[in-house]
């Protein structure tokens, strides 16, 4: 039996599109659009779900409400405050740290690179002071600017929760100069500034939040992968979260070497190698395939965004993903019961039976866009490596769960997966959609008195030059 574990951020996703959660500009949306789509993705192919029962409490209950399919477990049963420590440790390892306006730390550079956007910070004048500033590199109005606004409103979009959550913002993060010197962005004189005396007073607002979304984002994607590994849940957090998970299960090495490069080639792949069952490496192995949006597909049925969770309930009972569910709890299976040598044996079979069923899912459920391919590559991959915290067995609690069921089932696997899509190039495809984006944003609840952040941008001729309102960092 194939389980989900969907984080928070997903759901936010989702209830932006559907209108139950307000946004500061319709044009923000993408993003969710994206999350949404992978949540789909789950309806349909796995069966059962999981959340955890941590959310806002001021609005915990209308949620579980809204998505009453869905088990909330509370993670209170589960040792969670112990992993919920332990994963704060771990994300205390990766601060950022800005060195001449460029996140140069490995962590966040990696997330960045990902992510395929390219940020720069310099000094900009504000009542007569200087400030540190993000800055988007990059034409503004452009189609690759977008994409960039984009991801910065999803990184921001995590504040929400971490404003209301209890936890502290963090803003922890190193401040080095063009000239390798750690400085105090309240305190430092700007050489070779044109105006005044180069006299700096902190970082902009802007900046402030953003290193507070992605410590938040690091946090959240360490806690939801390791949740998900102690449960033997697959894990399948928000597409913004999930470039920060790669980056931090290759660097444990959990998943074995060179695992954001093996993603990542993956991604780029032709579509025509849609199914790739990889040779396990360390205890891992790759699923990839690619899929029509279903998203696209149902809002042209039903014209009606509010129906798309209810008709998405019922196609997942078709033939063709109730077989594809089937097929890739084979797969599972083999390494549940440590059977990877045979899993790789019938690799043959596997792939066949899987392009097959996916093959014939392309062909019933694919809507052509104006431009561009209407499909997604998604990429599974499981692993049977030991839990990275040692925590007591999931057996030792069952008694105390309130969902024995679904932790009967969990206990019994000896393996988890992370699910990944490119959101970079998703959000690239997303206005291609034409008359269906406008079909399935419709129901967006705009509020423009919400507070937001655009990124600025900075023309990459003159990220290093002075000016009389700029310097570099």
């Amino acid at each position: 039996m194939s389980i989900a574990l969907i984080d928070h951020s997903t759901l936010s996703s989702v209830q932006r599109v559907l209108g139950q959660i307000e946004v500061k500009d319709k044009s923000s949306i993408d993003g969710d659009l994206s999350a949404f789509e992978q949540f789909i993705y789950a309806l349909l192919f796995y069966n059962d779900w999981i959340a955890l029962d941590d959310y806002i409490i001021e609005y915990s209950e209308n949620r579980k409400k809204e998505f009453s399919f869905i088990d909330f477990i509370d993670p209170n049963d589960y040792n969670g405050n112990e992993i919920s420590q332990k994963s704060l440790e771990k994300a205390n390892q990766f601060y950022p740290r800005i060195e001449g306006g460029e996140f140069a730390d490995e962590a966040f550079r990696e997330f960045f690179q990902i992510l395929d956007i390219n940020i720069r910070c310099t000094w900009d004048i504000s009542n007569s002071l200087y400030y540190l500033t993000l800055k988007m590199l990059g034409d503004a109005g452009g189609y690759e600017f977008k994409k960039y606004g984009e991801i910065c409103h999803l990184i921001f979009s995590e504040l929400t929760e971490l404003r209301k959550s209890g936890h502290r913002r963090d803003t922890s993060c190193t401040y080095i100069d063009r000239y390798g010197t750690q400085i105090n962005p309240t305190n430092y004189k700007i050489p070779n500034a044109k105006h005044g005396n180069g006299e700096t007073n902190g970082i902009s607002s802007g900046l402030y939040g953003f290193i507070a979304a992605i410590n938040w984002i690091s946090f959240k994607s360490i806690y939801y992968t390791s949740f998900a590994e102690y449960l033997k849940a697959d894990s399948l957090i928000h597409p913004i979260r999930q470039n920060f998970q790669m980056y931090y299960l290759g660097k444990i090495k959990q998943f074995g070497h060179n695992y954001i490069e093996g993603i990542l080639h993956h991604f780029d792949k032709r579509v025509s190698e849609e199914i790739d069952l990889v040779n396990a490496q360390q205890n891992s192995n790759i699923i990839s395939v690619s899929i029509p949006n279903f998203l696209t597909y149902i809002i042209a049925k039903t014209n009606d965004p509010s129906e798309i969770i209810s008709y998405a309930l019922e196609l997942r009972e078709t033939q063709e993903f109730v077989q594809a569910r089937e097929q890739l709890g084979v797969i599972q299976n083999y390494f549940d019961q440590g059977k990877n040598l045979l899993a790789n044996k019938e690799k043959v079979k596997i792939e066949e039976s899987l392009s097959s069923t996916f093959n014939e899912i392309r062909r019933t459920y694919y809507v052509p866009v104006n431009t561009g391919d209407n499909t997604s590559k998604l990429i599974t991959n499981i692993n049977t490596a030991g839990s990275v915290f040692g925590l007591p067995n999931i057996s030792q609690i069952i008694d105390q769960s309130k969902v024995p069921n679904i932790v009967s089932r969990l206990m019994n696997r000896k393996s988890f997966s992370v699910i990944y899509r490119n959101l970079s190039k998703e959000l690239l495809q997303v206005q291609s959609l034409g008359k269906y984006y406008d079909l399935l944003t419709q129901k967006v609840c705009v509020n423009d008195q919400l507070r937001t952040y655009n990124p600025k941008a900075e023309s990459p001729v003159y990220q290093d030059s002075h000016s009389s309102w700029k310097s570099p960092m």
